[in-house]
C-alpha cells in the first residue's frame, strides 16, 4: 500500500460466488486496487483473512496461486515478439497448440483482428506492443490470461466485449472506471474510503439513485 501506516480497508467483507463477475467501483484511493493486490497476495492483510474455496489464501502454494489467479492490468505488458509468442508467454512449449492459442484469442475477441494482419499470429507486436492500439494490447493480454485456464481473472478496466466472453465460467473481479464496461456484472460493489457503501447489479443501483447513479449520470454527461 502507498500508506502502510494507514488502514486502507475498514471492516470490508466480500462473498464472491464461483463463475460470477464482480465489479469494484469508487473514487480514486477508495481501496479497489488494494483488494486486487491482496487477492494476488502481493501482501497479506494485517487483520482478517481472504479465503478461496474455504481455504485461507496464505495456505496455498504461491506458484499455484499465481497460475489460478491471473491479472490483466489497464496497461498490459507485451513483449517485442509475435502475437503468438505473447499469448503463449510463460507456458511450457509442449502445452501450446494452435487450438489453444486460437481458442483463447476468440474468447478475447481478438482473433478476427489477428487473422486480418499480413502475418496473422506471426505478426510482431513491437517493443511494448507499439504496433498495436491500447484495446488490441489488452485483448491479447486477456487471451494470454485465458489460455492458462484461470480460476479467477483479475481485470482492471477491461474492454467490454472481451470481458463479456472472458467472464463465461470464470470468476472475474473487475476494477472499473468506465461504468459502461460493467453493466452486465452479476454484482457491483461501490467502495468509498475502504468501505462498501452500495451493492447490487447495475439496474438495482440505478433504481436507488445513490452514489452509483450519480457516477453513471456524471459519466454520461461528460
Amino acid at each position: 500500500p502507498t500508506r502502510p501506516e494507514s488502514a486502507i480497508l475498514n471492516e470490508l467483507s466480500l462473498n464472491i460466488k464461483a463463475g460470477k463477475t464482480i465489479a469494484l467501483v469508487g473514487p480514486s484511493g477508495s481501496g479497489k486496487s488494494t483488494i486486487i493486490q491482496l487477492v494476488q497476495r502481493l501482501y497479506d492483510p494485517v487483520s482478517g483473512r481472504i479465503t478461496v474455496n474455504g481455504y485461507d489464501l496464505r495456505d496455498y502454494n504461491l506458484s499455484y496461486l499465481r497460475r489460478k489467479l491471473v491479472p490483466v492490468s489497464q496497461e498490459p505488458t507485451l513483449f517485442d515478439a509475435t502475437i503468438w509468442e505473447n499469448i503463449a508467454y510463460g507456458l511450457d512449449p509442449l502445452e501450446v497448440t494452435q487450438e489453444r492459442i486460437v481458442g483463447a484469442a476468440k474468447l478475447a475477441n481478438i482473433h478476427d483482428f489477428i487473422i486480418s494482419l499480413p502475418k496473422g499470429y506471426n505478426e510482431p507486436c513491437g517493443e511494448f506492443g507499439a504496433q498495436l492500439s491500447g484495446g488490441q494490447k489488452q485483448r491479447i493480454a486477456i487471451a494470454r490470461a485465458l489460455i492458462r485456464k484461470p480460476s479467477i481473472l483479475l481485470l482492471d478496466e477491461s474492454v467490454q466485449l472481451a470481458l463479456e466472453n472472458a467472464a463465461k465460467g470464470v470468476t472475474c473481479l473487475v476494477i472499473a472506471h468506465r461504468l459502461s464496461t460493467i453493466q452486465n456484472a452479476d454484482e457491483i460493489f461501490v467502495i468509498v474510503a475502504g468501505q462498501i457503501v452500495e451493492r447490487g447489479n447495475h439496474n438495482q443501483l440505478l433504481q436507488r439513485e445513490g452514489l452509483y447513479y450519480n457516477m453513471c449520470h456524471r459519466q454520461i454527461t461528460e
